[in-house]
């Protein structure tokens, strides 16, 4: 099961995503957290807890770094497990959504 937790830090927020990032994360991520995030500036996502990302979950990641960057949001990625890394750079998802957003 997809769940995630965040934390204040001054203009930015940290989002914590737990579990695995697949079709069930879909509503949750659309319908409460983009319409969340776009109200800030800067957003940090930690993909620490996230052990496998499925197809449906790749195309939500890319649909909420998009949106976020189309509403000037600065988004930024990190603690990415390696074995989901991989596949990252297998569907080249860093030349898409840009390498600053990996950090």
């Amino acid at each position: 099961m997809f769940n995630y937790t965040t934390t204040k830090n001054d203009a930015d927020l940290h989002v914590f995503f737990n579990g695995d990032l697949d079709i069930e994360g879909t509503e949750l991520i659309d319908e409460e957290l983009i319409p969340f995030l776009l109200n800030l500036k800067i957003v940090s996502i930690s993909f620490k807890g996230v052990p496998f990302v499925d197809s449906s979950g790749m195309g939500l990641f890319m649909k909420l770094i998009h949106t976020l960057k189309e509403n000037d949001v600065i988004v930024t990625v990190s603690e990415i497990r390696p074995e989901v890394y991989k596949v990252f750079e297998l569907l080249e998802i860093p030349e898409i959504v840009g390498e600053k957003v990996f950090v």
